[in-house]
């Protein structure tokens, strides 16, 4: 929790390895989110290649995860919950082939 009075005009936020461990070590920072004490917020996360909608985090940051099939097509959402992830909803489709 950060507390900002009403003069303040610009807020510096650093992320830092302060590791006093022989040999280096490596850090990895996902998934900072700021925002306003009590509000909500949702991030989407995007697959970088083809943009398709990969997971959408809620405002407690559990995460939806959207899984598509080669054609592009929605075929399972799942969730993230205190116990793990879960399948919610999965749809499986098929073309009858002609003979």
């Amino acid at each position: 929790e950060v507390e900002i009075n009403a003069l303040t005009h610009c807020l510096i936020i650093e992320l830092a390895n302060n590791s006093t461990s022989s040999g280096a070590i490596n850090v990895y920072f996902d998934d900072v989110r700021i925002h306003p004490f009590n509000s909500a917020m949702k991030t989407m996360v995007y697959h970088p290649e083809n943009l398709r909608l990969m997971a959408e985090l809620d405002n407690q940051n559990y995460a939806t995860f959207f899984e598509y099939d080669e054609e592009g097509t929605l075929v399972r959402i799942k969730k993230e919950t205190e116990k793990g992830i879960v399948t919610i909803k999965e749809t499986r489709s098929s073309i009858a082939k002609n003979q």
